[in-house]
């Protein structure tokens, strides 16, 4: 008991060294044993040679052994939370295993190309409806949800909808099949036509107060008595919507076939201020269908998955898929778990809602509808540059421009075809005609195409010689493996067959967050917390190119050569794009900067130090700093206070900048921001001036 005292108090208040004379005498001294008891050879704590019995440095290397594993544990679970909040999901599975990574981005490339050229089949319709009448708009709107065959020919006939009827008819009826064929069990209704609750909350409260609700309640208690738990408000919400229609068809959920007869079946004026139009939930139905669809496939029909009234609960499947891979030893079981919570936070994702929503589209207009910002897109030619080189960026670049590449987004599933029908809100649609007036959109497009046709015409010229060829065998084997002769060969003969496609979406998923597998796990399950990943996704992204494409290398013995050249070519090219991005916007609003100041800020801003960032960090703290960078963005709010705290100082007004489109411009030329700009250039003048003194 002495001696584990002592050996306590050593670690913590003295040097742990590691010479055992020094720990001895200290013990010896800390026990007070004397000369006769230290050369004693009869003490039970010393052996034959005169050395402690309790084998001090075996003590001193278990106490550092154990110290090292906290360390270690530490570190790995620092690392592990960081990635779940930070890194790409893709990455993650990655690191795992390569193919679970191409996996999923199969999944995701397969699902937005179905999904685009179903929606592109419905559009015309969608476009017809539009020109309606607003009292005929209401009035086909309610005969589609409910169903009513009279009032949907009645409208049909009127507005020459014949053919575009019919093929919204083969659509739903296509989707119905397909998911049969992928064994979920989906009931039938004549005339069916999608419906969306999007005031879910609101809807559970009007329902309580109907003479159905004790129909609707018995409907609840049987669902929570076979899925043996409790319903959360959603799941009530989506029985209830079910059950409106006479049978629970959603994809997952279970009949209770004593309560078809007893069901409410139609969906009033009033029931539908809680219910999507139908033309979105038309859109937001085919997209989550083929979702659910194309996970079944993914995942396996022969691994039923659990019943929820939130449909498709991947739960099982995912379990079962899992256990598949560690008997095909493409993970350790230790991985499990890690793999398990990330399929299910893709395959169960939360968006944001209600309140949060709009918040978050106000903020996008607030934020990024100005052309200025726009402008900013331009550094996204970065990644081409890094990828395929200056000529045939230029070259892809112009193309774009004049609208005549030959891959386009929505060729990779990337584009949202109807996407102005996919949310009737206001504030969605402020954000969809901010980003087309100011130009965001079509730069943004720029930008991809610049990436996948620079690529395409690179991996052409490479394919068709001997050495290019095994140079793209190497990086095409873990996407295509067996299939990589055949993608060489369409390559070489101009062959636009969908491996094709697939390679150009994993090139461009490589560098940008064009799908839920590029956002960090705790992103897809954030839900109303995903307005914290505001204007922070690309950022994001960024570091986990520097991360795959740099770090990663330059960790591992044989390629640390090619991770330090690919570190110094991807930081010239970003900063090369984004500082000419800089310049130009600088030029428009006739600030004057030096251009060695870009280069210096895009450097940091690469490393996610943005110049607000540096410039807050001086001004309030390195804290306070860090915080309003995690923080969502509230410019609108930041620029009212301020108004309000200097209204009498006839300077302008800081909100003016937060007007969609022209606002930032007007604010640099002719508001507050002109008389900052004329402040520092007299400023400058003066210092310029300033008689020279020895």
């Amino acid at each position: 008991e002495q001696w584990k005292g002592a050996v306590e108090y050593w670690k913590h208040h003295e040097y742990l060294s590691p010479n055992i004379g020094m720990l001895r005498r200290f013990v010896e001294r800390k026990m007070g044993f004397t000369e006769k008891q230290k050369a004693s050879n009869n003490s039970k704590l010393f052996d034959e040679r005169g050395s402690f019995s309790w084998k001090p440095k075996e003590a001193i290397e278990q106490t550092g052994k154990e110290i090292s594993k906290d360390a270690k544990d530490i570190f790995v679970g620092f690392g592990k939370v960081t990635d779940e909040y930070m890194g790409s999901v893709s990455t993650r599975l990655g690191n795992i295993h390569p193919s679970l990574k191409y996996t999923l981005r199969n999944f995701e490339f397969t699902r937005g190309v179905k999904a685009t050229k179903r929606a592109k089949r419905v559009l015309p319709i969608l476009e017809k409806v539009n020109k309606m009448t607003p009292e005929d708009k209401v009035a086909f709107d309610l005969a589609r949800k409910n169903g009513d065959p009279v009032e949907l020919k009645k409208y049909v006939s009127k507005y020459g909808l014949g053919k575009e009827y019919h093929e919204l008819r083969q659509v739903l009826s296509e989707l119905r099949d397909e998911a049969i064929n992928q064994g979920y069990e989906v009931g039938y209704i004549q005339n069916y036509h999608p419906r969306v609750l999007k005031d879910k909350q609101g809807f559970l409260e009007y329902m309580y107060k109907q003479k159905d609700w004790p129909v609707i309640e018995e409907a609840i208690k049987r669902k929570e008595t076979e899925l043996q738990r409790y319903l959360d408000a959603d799941e009530k919400a989506t029985l209830i919507n079910s059950l409106l229609r006479g049978y629970t068809g959603k994809i997952g959920l279970s009949k209770p076939g004593q309560l078809r007869e007893r069901s409410v079946q139609t969906v009033t004026p009033e029931l539908n201020q809680f219910y999507m139009d139908s033309d979105a939930a038309l859109v937001h139905y085919i997209h989550s269908i083929t979702d659910a669809i194309e996970a079944r496939r993914l995942f396996g029909v022969g691994i039923k998955g659990k019943e929820g009234a939130k449909g498709f609960d991947v739960q099982d499947t995912i379990g079962g898929y899992v256990l598949k891979l560690i008997e095909e030893g493409k993970i350790r079981p230790e991985q499990e778990r890690i793999l398990t919570d990330i399929l299910k936070a893709r395959f169960n994702e939360v968006g944001t809602s209600g309140i949060f929503s709009i918040y978050k589209n106000i903020s996008y207009v607030d934020t990024m509808g100005s052309m200025i910002s726009a402008i900013t897109q331009i550094g996204d030619l970065a990644w081409a540059l890094y990828k395929n080189g200056i000529k045939e960026t230029l070259s892809a670049t112009g193309k774009s421009i004049v609208g005549k590449s030959k891959f386009k987004k929505e060729d990779l599933g990337v584009e949202q075809i109807a996407s102005e029908f996919s949310d009737s809100s206001k504030s969605a649609r402020a954000v969809e005609l901010a980003f087309k007036y100011t130009g965001l959109s079509k730069l943004d497009n720029i930008g991809k195409e610049s990436l996948i046709n620079s690529t395409y015409e690179t991996a052409v010229k490479k394919a068709s010689t001997r050495e290019g060829a095994a140079q793209l065998q190497k990086e095409l084997f873990p996407i295509f493996e067996n299939e990589t002769g055949q993608l060489l060969t369409d390559l070489r003969n101009g062959t636009i067959s969908e491996n094709v496609k697939l390679y150009l979406f994993n090139t461009l998923s490589d560098f940008q967050p064009i799908s839920l597998a590029e956002m960090p796990q705790k992103y897809l399950t954030g839900g109303n917390g995903r307005i914290f990943y505001m204007l922070k996704t690309f950022t994001l992204k960024q570091f986990d190119i520097a991360r795959r494409e740099a770090f990663q290398k330059i960790a591992t013995e044989g390629q640390r050569i090619e991770g330090t050249k690919n570190l110094i070519r991807l930081s010239a090219c970003f900063v090369a794009a984004n500082a000419v991005a800089d310049e130009i916007k600088d030029f428009i609003l006739g600030r004057e900067t030096d251009f060695s100041d870009k280069v210096i800020d895009n450097f940091l801003r690469l490393l996610g130090v943005s110049k607000f960032l540096t410039w807050q960090a001086r001004k309030e703290g390195v804290g306070s700093a860090i915080v309003k960078q995690i923080a969502p963005p509230f410019k609108a709010a930041d620029a009212i206070t301020k108004d309000i705290a200097n209204a009498n100082d006839g300077k302008g007004l800081e909100t003016t900048q937060s007007i969609p489109i022209l606002g930032k411009l007007y604010y640099w030329l002719f508001g507050k921001g002109a008389n900052y700009k004329n402040k520092k250039r007299e400023t400058k003048e003066k210092k310029e001036t300033r008689p020279k003194t020895n």
